[in-house]
């Protein structure tokens, strides 16, 4: 029995086996992830479990259900995401290796908030989060000293 190489399914069976694999929510399911958001942020912005970086993942992916709201929502909670990894960043009671996570990860809600942006002013508040980072970098520079990781 041969098997179909993948590239010979099309464009379209390769469209449909994603949206089949795309997640979809209930209004009972999104309400049970929104109960999760306070406690997902409290242990992402103490970096109370450094050996589970998914958890910055989980966030994103939690936002994401969100996609279809209106854009002035979308674009509060995508602030929200930035301004709690700039705090983690910046905390050097913070573990270093979970402020480096963070670190690489704040640009995701930075891009999407500029992808929104639709008019001046959200243009405006779109740069100013990267202008914000990039005034801010040597502040939040990670040392090793800062790490209060366990070997």
């Amino acid at each position: 029995m041969a098997v179909k190489p993948i590239s010979s399914a099309g464009p379209l069976s390769l469209a449909k086996a994603a949206k089949r694999r795309a997640p979809t929510h209930t209004g009972a399911q999104v309400a049970t992830l929104e109960g999760r958001r306070p406690a997902l942020e409290r242990f992402i912005r103490r970096g109370a479990l450094p050996e589970h970086p998914a958890l910055v993942d989980e966030l994103f992916a939690l936002d994401s259900v969100h996609r279809g709201c209106p854009v002035p929502a979308q674009r509060a909670r995508l602030i929200r995401q930035f301004e709690l990894l700039f705090e983690t960043i910046a905390d050097t009671q913070v573990a270093g290796h979970w402020r480096e996570l963070c670190l690489d990860q704040i640009f995701r809600p930075a891009y999407a908030l500029q992808r929104l942006a639709d008019d001046e002013t959200s243009r405006r508040e779109a740069k100013a989060l990267f202008t914000r980072l990039l005034t801010q970098a040597s502040c939040l520079r990670i040392t090793h000293s800062d790490s209060r990781d366990v070997l």
